[in-house]
């Protein structure tokens, strides 16, 4: 595999990856009481990559590599996400419809939406933290000048 020799083509090859955890500093500015628009915090990831590969893809090949790779892992992800949320909003649905229609009891909705809740929760989690070590392994890669190709990534940009 051939290697990039240019530390700056390096450089900028793994900020593509690593700007894409830029909703960390932003999720805990908001934690500790700076307010940020949440349109904003939920699609920063997708912010950082495309600002970054706007602006250095016509510098070098690698860098326009390393940016559509960022930009085409973080927007697969967002369309998992909003898939698994349009599947548990679905499953909410329905199985409250199947409760309401076969008992009156709240406590069981209830009992039902926490378990619903707890396994979108777990769903989410994964994917926040496979998103971080392999933003973290892709950005390692890059910086040593190799190409990375993240797994399970739709390529929407090609």
């Amino acid at each position: 595999m051939n290697e990039i020799d240019s530390q700056e083509v390096r450089f900028w090859g793994m900020l593509c990856h690593l700007s894409a955890l830029s909703w960390i500093g932003c999720v805990m500015l908001t934690y500790f009481g700076v307010v940020f628009f949440i349109t904003f915090v939920l699609f920063i990831h997708i912010l950082g990559p495309l600002l970054i590969w706007l602006t250095k893809r016509s510098q070098h090949p690698f860098i326009n590599a390393q940016g559509k790779e960022s930009l085409n892992f973080q927007l697969s992800l967002t369309s998992y996400a909003f898939v698994a949320g349009l599947v548990f909003l679905v499953a909410t649905l329905i199985t409250m419809g199947f409760i309401l229609a076969r008992t009156s009891g709240a406590s069981q909705i209830s009992a039902l939406w926490d378990i619903l809740l707890v396994i979108y929760g777990w769903g989410l989690f994964l994917l926040v933290i496979s998103q971080v070590v392999l933003v973290i392994f892709a950005s390692v890669k890059a910086y040593k000048g190799q190409l990375y190709r993240y797994p399970f990534t739709i390529r929407y940009l090609k």
